[in-house]
């Protein structure tokens, strides 16, 4: 039972060792940060727009 461990855990460690290498960290590092500068955009347009009728309506 115990080499069964060792094997499962040699398994799994290698395979995501081997994943680990796939993806193109370059373009998952550019897509962060797109989505971050995407959300803040987003975050600030909704702000703005909100003060300006909050100023109209007063």
């Amino acid at each position: 039972m115990h080499s069964d461990s060792k094997l499962l855990a040699g398994i799994l460690g290698g395979t995501l060792l081997s994943a680990a290498g796939f993806p193109p960290w370059a373009d998952v590092l550019h897509t962060a940060i797109l989505a971050a500068v995407g959300a803040a955009v987003s975050f600030l347009t909704a702000w703005l727009l909100q003060r300006l009728v909050r100023r109209r309506r007063q």
